[in-house]
């Protein structure tokens, strides 16, 4: 039903189960409650996944999710603040008419489709084409990969804002390309929603 101000959860997941008894993913739970999920590298994609978050979850009324693993948390880097614009928002009871249906109907219309096109032309999702093979990644993973594909001339899109999924980048990057591997922890969350012949990761083996 709308929120009056921007919500952004930062969910922590203990990739290895480190300090924790098991790996849980928290992207999933974006993807079930349909909200937008930011899957930070480091410091500086930490910062901005926060601060773009709020200014998401304003514009479309719904919570934002970041989530972060300890692997991101210490990676060291530099980061570029900004002023994030506060304001004065009220809660709209204009979403209150609405049944339960209708008001999922038109954040999908409004809110969602939003989100969808802000994935899609997100700065936070990054490629660089190189090659005939390629590397998707999202998360920490992403510090990896990128120093594998430049070493080895791969083609690399690193994902940050990876729900909505970005199919249309997606798509765009993997074009041309003979095989994309899919690198991400801890489960096939990105492989599972490109279901092509080319795409390779924990699915194939």
């Amino acid at each position: 039903h709308g929120l009056g101000a921007g919500i952004v959860v930062i969910t922590g997941d203990d990739v290895g189960a480190v300090f924790s008894h098991n790996e849980q993913d928290s992207r999933w739970y974006g993807k079930l409650a349909e909200i937008p999920v930011f899957d930070p590298a480091g410091p500086a994609d930490i910062y901005d996944s926060i601060a773009h978050g709020i200014r998401l979850s304003e514009h479309i009324g719904a919570p934002v999710l970041v989530r972060v693993t300890e692997r991101a948390l210490k990676e060291k880097g530099t980061i570029s603040r900004e002023k994030v614009p506060g304001g004065h928002k009220r809660l709209s009871t204009s979403h209150w008419s609405y049944t339960m249906l209708g008001a999922h109907q038109k954040y999908l219309e409004d809110g969602w489709s939003q989100a969808l096109k802000e994935a899609n032309s997100s700065n936070l999702n990054r490629a660089v084409k190189r090659g005939r093979m390629g590397i998707i990644s999202s998360g920490h993973t992403s510090v990896d990969a990128s120093k594998i594909a430049g070493s080895m001339g791969l083609s690399h899109l690193s994902l940050c804002l990876i729900n909505p999924f970005p199919g249309a980048s997606v798509n765009d990057f993997i074009m041309g390309l003979e095989s994309v591997l899919v690198c991400e922890e801890v489960s096939p969350f990105l492989e599972e929603q490109m279901g092509l012949p080319k795409i390779k990761g924990r699915l194939t083996g």
